[in-house]
């Protein structure tokens, strides 16, 4: 396998596990802004291998991100000034644009240029969640100490969530059970948290890996298989039995810091699935929907809320910014979703059903939490379904 075969796999990887490093040392010590530095490099090492492999679709795209942000620009008053400043080399460095463009697109973009090599993929990330994951769990180690509870805890729970996702595919590809005890700890961590949003993802991508093994998997060890079927049927009747006093214990003898448990309060209080501030931005939006027809732009959704918030939502999200262009990307989205899975199913290749279970699983969450305009990971689960969809697909 040639070196420039890697390259892309090894860009992706890079991207969205810097940023992670950057964060975790932040939380831990200080931040090291050269990490996002080397985070930008990678960005524009993608836009060359976009322009040396498909110029025609590098200038499309830079066409439409020049029009998407004038258009913006013309229908947002102030929308400039929101997403960039240059005042300042750090000022330049975290701007929503500049991440946009030279940190979370990117990863779309090296989707974009060959067939993937899944395998390559999956292990690349494997080797950089081993180290991670033990950062985020002593980041959440040492906030607690410090007496930080509640401070940005959604962030601390989403970082767990994805490098967790990561260590777990991972690990079923190469065959090793070692890193599920790290997978236990930061799961722990999750259901015991604040962050209902990961508490949920990570349940459906078990659910999807134990469906996917159980209904789709082969049929060696079928009776080993029943056994542990049997064993988790009965287990998870004891749980639902039982449901009230086990929440009850866990919310009188576990606690973070010196908080209960900010997920199985909701829990009890049957308030897991239900949302008023998500409700409320959505009762915002929905009036300004149809207000334009080609919408409010890129980071418009923002200038409609009175706070500022986005939507919360990713269907919401591409149709108040982009209107009836944002209905067809929509329907896109359901046909590459739709697409992918009868691929990867009728393939049978191992790695790009996980990749495709973790892209899922990162649809979940942005359909309720997270922005696709502020992260790496949306662009990475949508360019897995792009790749899977249209990259001729074979078994080199």
């Amino acid at each position: 396998m040639s070196k420039i075969h890697l390259k892309e796999e090894h860009l992706i990887v890079a991207i969205i596990a810097l940023q992670s490093l950057y964060y975790a040392i932040a939380n831990l010590y200080d931040g090291v802004l050269i990490l996002y530095f080397a985070c930008y490099m990678c960005g524009v090492f993608a836009y060359f291998l976009l322009l040396r492999r498909k110029p025609a679709i590098f200038a499309t795209i830079i066409f439409v991100l020049l029009f998407a942000i004038l258009y913006a620009v013309m229908i947002n008053e102030g929308l400039w000034d929101f997403v960039f400043d240059g005042s300042s080399l750090y000022a330049f460095s975290t701007s929503k644009l500049t991440l946009l463009l030279f940190v979370h697109l990117p990863v779309l973009l090296l989707c974009l240029t060959k067939k993937l090599d899944y395998d390559c993929l999956v292990n690349a990330f494997y080797k950089w969640a081993l180290p991670l994951l033990v950062l985020d769990i002593l980041v959440v180690i040492v906030r607690i100490q410090r007496g930080i509870n509640q401070l940005d805890y959604m962030t601390i729970a989403y970082q767990l969530l994805l490098w967790t996702a990561f260590c777990v595919i991972g690990a079923v590809k190469n065959q090793k059970k070692w890193p599920f005890f790290l997978v236990a700890v930061s799961s722990l961590l999750i259901i015991t948290g604040g962050s209902r949003g990961a508490f949920i993802c990570l349940i459906c991508l078990f659910i999807m890996l134990y469906a996917r093994w159980t209904f789709f998997g082969g049929h060696d060890g079928a009776s080993k298989k029943l056994g542990v079927h049997a064993f988790l049927i009965i287990l998870c009747l004891l749980l639902v039995i039982n449901f009230n006093t086990i929440i009850e214990y866990l919310l009188t003898n576990v606690q973070i810091g010196s908080n209960n448990s900010r997920v199985l309060t909701m829990i009890q209080n049957e308030e897991l699935l239900v949302s008023g501030d998500r409700l409320s931005i959505a009762d915002e939006i929905l009036p300004h929907l149809f207000d334009h027809i080609f919408g409010f732009g890129i980071f418009g959704d923002r200038f409609i809320t009175n706070n500022e918030y986005y939507a919360h939502n990713l269907v919401l999200e591409i149709l108040v910014q982009f209107g009836i262009v944002g209905l067809l990307i929509c329907i896109y989205l359901v046909v590459l979703i739709v697409k992918s899975i009868k691929i990867v199913h009728r393939q049978q290749m191992l790695s790009a059903q996980l990749l495709l279970a973790l892209s899922l699983m990162l649809i979940v969450k942005y359909m309720f939490s997270g922005s696709y305009l502020l992260s790496s990971e949306i662009m990475l689960s949508i360019g897995i379904m792009y790749n899977i969809s249209t990259k001729s697909f074979d078994n080199s």
